[in-house]
C-alpha cells in the first residue's frame, strides 16, 4: 500500500506514524507555486491519498493542481480531507457529527466547507 500525503504536516504526520511497515508513504514539497509538487513518480502505486493543505482565496490547491489525475487512478482505494471541527459552527457545547448541517462562521472554515464539498 502507497500512501501519497499533500502536506506532511503536525496532523499529517501522527496520522503516518499510526500506520505500519507495509505501508509506503509519499509527500509533496512546497514549491514557487501555489499547487504542491508531487514527489518523484508523481502517482505511480499510489493506493491511498490524505489531502492536509487548506484551501486558500483561490480555491483548493490540490483540487485545482490534481484533481482530475486523481480522479482518474485506477488503483485508488482511500483518500482522507483532513478539514476542521469550525465548519459545522458553534454547537454550545454539544455533539458534533459528519450528519449535522455545515455553519462556518471564518472565512476559513468557509474555505475548508466549500473544499469539502468539492471533495464529493
Amino acid at each position: 500500500m502507497k500512501l501519497l500525503v499533500f502536506g506532511l504536516g503536525y496532523t499529517a504526520r501522527a496520522f503516518v506514524k499510526r500506520l505500519g511497515p507495509e505501508w509506503t508513504i509519499a509527500s509533496t514539497l512546497r514549491g514557487d507555486t501555489r499547487v504542491p509538487l508531487l514527489p518523484d513518480g508523481g502517482f505511480t502505486g499510489v493506493t491511498h491519498i490524505l489531502v492536509s493543505i487548506p484551501p486558500d482565496e483561490a480555491g483548493d490547491p490540490v483540487l485545482d493542481g490534481y484533481g482530475e489525475a486523481i480522479a482518474a487512478l485506477k488503483n485508488l482505494q482511500w483518500l482522507g480531507y483532513l478539514s476542521t471541527t469550525g465548519v459545522y459552527g458553534s454547537r454550545d457545547g454539544g455533539w458534533v457529527d459528519e450528519s449535522l448541517e455545515l455553519r462556518p462562521t471564518s472565512g476559513r472554515a468557509t474555505r475548508r466547507a466549500t473544499a469539502e464539498q468539492q471533495w464529493l
